[in-house]
């Protein structure tokens, strides 16, 4: 009799050691992570006019911002659902000429650029095409919402005013990898469509005459960002 408790207790301790085990090398269905890294914004212009008269001559400059993040991963299988809420820092430049006079005067070297502290809402659908523990890979793409509470433009190291919109949205797609629960990844954010933005109370270096600047903009941002999966 001793013998068979015996036998069963055993039994069944080996039956609890065997779930915990399993439960162990179960993934999790749900991940939470923290992200932090640097981007880089290009402004893309068109129908650029200063007071009225098109230019051509302009080209954007990308420049180095950061972001930080807090995600939700829901996993199923290989796919996966990931909203975010992130806090980005951006800036860039345009340079542009006018070799039309504008109000008597040619404008030769001119900087317009902008500062904007945002906060971003995506949510991504994702694949693991690399599934193996403790590596995964993955691409992922998905729409962004956009509040811009704090822009800044400057036309020449002058602040300026403008109309622009402060919510917005573009598409996010990228590429991921986890080694553990370290993770690294490249995103390229593209807005698709060019909004109309026109500046006000702008005076050029030897005009104090007020002008104003208007054109069609988007922007694409490129940006890595290490992080962690807890």
């Amino acid at each position: 009799m001793r013998q068979l408790l015996l036998c069963i207790t055993l039994f069944c301790f080996s039956l609890c050691i065997n779930a915990q085990q399993e439960e162990q090398k179960a993934p999790k269905r749900i991940k939470w992570g923290v992200r932090a890294g640097i981007n880089a914004s290009v402004p893309h212009l068109s129908n650029f006019e200063m007071d009225g008269i098109d230019t051509y001559n302009f080209q954007g400059k990308g420049r180095v911002g950061f972001f930080t993040s807090v995600s939700w991963r829901h996993i199923f299988n290989r796919i996966y659902l990931q909203p975010e809420i992130t806090y980005s820092y951006t800036n860039g430049c345009t340079t542009f000429d006018i070799t039309e006079k504008v109000k008597g005067e040619n404008y030769i070297g001119q900087d317009l650029e902008f500062k904007s502290h945002s906060l971003y809402v995506p949510l991504f659908l994702g694949y693991n095409f690399i599934q193996k523990a403790p590596y995964i890979m993955s691409v992922y793409v998905g729409p962004q919402l956009i509040y811009n509470f704090s822009s800044k433009y400057y036309y020449n190291s002058r602040d300026i005013t403008t109309d622009e919109t402060p919510l917005k949205f573009n598409v996010s797609f990228g590429l991921g990898a986890i080694i553990s629960h370290l993770s690294f990844d490249f995103r390229y954010n593209i807005d698709p469509l060019r909004t109309n933005t026109t500046h006000y109370n702008v005076y050029a270096t030897n005009n104090l005459q007020e002008m104003t600047l208007s054109y069609k903009r988007r922007i694409n941002t490129m940006s890595f960002a290490i992080g962690y999966y807890f």
